[in-house]
């Protein structure tokens, strides 16, 4: 049976194919049944060739051990063009050979965010099988999904020292936030599934397959598999080809909408549950009543600027509020109505975490939680 590979889906599906073999030992043309998988290895031929398409020669592929070629190597050249195998991502890497964690000798290759404040692990492999790359991964992954905004910008923050000795943090969290599109960093909820990206010379049926129904299973999650190959060229230069195999492109796309439609109903849910709790509480233990004059004790965004008196609101009772004459539901459609004066728009946002009893003092957020604790 011969196996060959189909980028166009993976369910396992039949079809004909007429097979011709060449060489001292010719046999006939012959049409026989296959069976495609996704995850079989491939062949390609690359050729250079003169503007007019003649002289074609074929390129030779190495492999990485033969040409002596390092992963650091390989490492070096992903940290400065990761971005360029999944542009439609937008990726930033903040870090390579990243580990903040005690086990010093454990340590992601390349750590990446990307525009929806996803972290991305990314695995490298110079063997042909790509190892056991997926299980480290996910062992990362695992790792990173408690990290914070604090967290990124400080391996961002290190890793920039790395060539620039007089990067200040304050800077590395400007470039991420306009990398993200948020004011300031209480705006930025990082993805809690990190997303994953492997990269070897080929990969293994049980790592393909552990892809596929990991991604099947986990909402919101991807893993890209690309393949890496080394060609030779006549100058003495040498060629990568890149070749995303996992997922498929109809998967990728079904997989982000869904991540995306979660993550947006989590930040709506989040938002309500805190509103709903937090003024019933305070009122119940008397700590916030109707009439009540309430602070803005937190810019709702750098670049929004507003009076002493727009600073100020008055409480009604149940959750209900009246600024500047316009009497709104919650503090969370007051803020959601400030901060959208400015682009890009936010859909939801915690107004309790913003408004306070006294100016400067703490949110009503937080008198909230010391009261249930």
């Amino acid at each position: 049976m011969l196996r060959i590979s189909s980028k166009e889906g993976h369910i396992l599906r039949t079809a004909h194919v007429q097979v011709l073999q060449q060489g001292p030992s010719v046999s006939a043309g012959y049409t026989e049944s296959i069976i495609f998988f996704p995850f079989f290895l491939r062949t390609m031929a690359l050729f250079t060739c003169q503007s007019d398409l003649t002289q074609a020669t074929p390129l030779s592929p190495k492999t990485f051990e033969d040409e002596q070629i390092m992963e650091a190597q390989l490492r070096n050249l992903l940290e400065q063009h990761l971005p360029r195998l999944l542009p439609q991502r937008r990726l930033m890497v903040l870090a390579s050979e990243y580990s903040n964690w005690s086990n010093a000798a454990r340590f992601i290759d390349l750590l990446a965010l990307d525009a929806e404040g996803q972290l991305v692990v990314v695995e490298i492999k110079r063997t042909g099988d790509g190892g056991h790359a997926e299980l480290q991964a996910l062992r990362y992954a695992a790792m990173l999904s408690t990290h914070t905004i604090d967290n990124v910008i400080d391996a961002r923050h290190r890793h920039v020292l790395k060539t620039d000795a007089s990067a200040s943090r304050d800077d590395v969290e400007n470039e991420i936030l306009e990398f993200l599109g948020k004011g300031n960093t209480d705006e930025v909820t990082l993805g809690t599934t990190p997303q994953i990206i492997l990269i070897a010379r080929d990969f293994s049926p049980e790592i393909t397959t552990t892809a596929m129904w990991l991604m099947e299973r986990i909402t919101g999650f991807l893993m890209h598999c690309f393949t890496v190959q080394l060609y030779a060229l006549p100058s003495g230069q040498y060629a990568l080809h890149f070749d995303l195999l996992l997922p498929l492109a109809q998967q990728e796309d079904y997989l982000v909408k869904v991540r995306d439609k979660n993550a947006e109903i989590a930040r709506q849910a989040a938002a309500t549950q805190r509103r709903q709790r937090t003024c019933p509480l305070l009122e119940e233990k008397q700590r916030l009543n109707s009439g009540d004059t309430l602070y803005l004790v937190r810019r709702i965004h750098k670049d929004l600027t507003l009076t002493p008196q727009e600073q100020q609101a008055t409480y009604l009772g149940e959750g209900r509020v009246r600024w500047q004459g316009t009497e709104y539901s919650s503090l969370s459609d007051l803020t959601l109505n400030l901060r959208n004066r400015l682009t890009p728009h936010v859909i939801a946002i915690p107004g309790t975490d913003y408004w306070g009893l006294e100016a400067n003092g703490p949110s009503l957020a937080r008198l909230a939680s010391e009261l249930a604790q």
